[in-house]
């Protein structure tokens, strides 16, 4: 199981950098940078990219919205805060924070609907 909080944590922190590449390609695509060659290709890309990020919003929506576990989870995978800035922004101590993470690390891994969007629905039978 900790395998699998482990795949979660890394899925919700390549947000940042899914939401960062699809729009690379998307201000190379309008500056003209990109080759005919290769467009179809970046454009797929970018639409995998958009995937992930619609993913992780959609998996975050599993929390409470206003919630403890969903404003932790906000700040430190969409906004990419590290957990200091986290319990500074929130005005809770980082164990806390970080107890609140892992709280709904745990909540979210039991969801079935999570470990499809992740790919993991398989390990999550298994247990």
């Amino acid at each position: 199981m900790n395998d699998v909080k482990k795949e979660l944590r890394g899925y919700l922190k390549a947000y940042r950098i899914c939401q960062d590449q699809a729009a690379e390609i998307a201000r190379q695509i309008d500056k003209g940078e990109v080759l005919d060659a290769v467009k179809d290709m970046l454009l797929q890309a970018k639409r995998e990219f958009e995937t992930h990020c619609r993913n992780v919003n959609l998996i975050l929506g599993y929390l409470s919205q206003g919630s403890t576990m969903h404003r932790v989870l906000s700040l430190r995978y969409l906004q990419g805060m590290n957990m200091k800035d986290v319990a500074g922004k929130l005005g809770y101590s980082v164990g806390h924070c970080d107890n609140v993470e892992s709280m709904a690390i745990d909540y979210l891994v039991s969801r079935l609907q999570v470990m499809e969007l992740i790919g993991k629905k398989d390990r999550l039978e298994k247990k």
